[in-house]
């Protein structure tokens, strides 16, 4: 089984993520790594959605739903650097079914339930991603 391993530097929080190679019979994903500061105060937590790989994972914030892959507990302080690794067997998302290919996906970022504006240029999230 092939194992890819690549990190992203996240600057919009809705982005098409391009990969360094065509990725084949993909049904795994596992978030590695993940880096970000806080950019405002209030945060509670960020939900991390990759497109086709949030299975069985569903947020509720009392008035919506929101599908994601991973979630991680924030700072309500401004400017706090919150640092995450999974070296661990656990997957994020394991699907019955492999995508036969993939070159490019989608990532959507929420933070206390809404689009995560606080992700810019200036303030990137850095994500590890493993597909196998």
């Amino acid at each position: 089984m092939n194992s890819y391993i690549f990190t992203v530097e996240i600057t919009n929080p809705i982005s098409n993520v391009q990969v360094p190679i065509e990725m084949l019979n993909i049904s795994k994903l596992k978030i590695l790594q993940m880096r970000y500061y806080t950019g405002s105060t209030g945060g509670k937590y960020m939900l991390v959605q990759v497109k086709d790989f949030q299975d069985n994972k569903i947020f509720f914030n009392g008035s919506q739903y929101i599908n994601y892959t991973a979630s991680y507990l924030l700072s309500k302080d401004i400017d706090v650097p919150i640092l995450f690794d999974n070296y661990n067997n656990q997957y994020d998302c394991v699907k019955k079914t492999a995508i036969p290919s993939l070159s490019k996906f989608d990532v959507i970022v929420y933070i206390n339930g809404a689009i995560a504006s606080d992700i810019t240029t200036l303030n990137p999230l850095i994500l590890t991603f493993q597909f196998e």
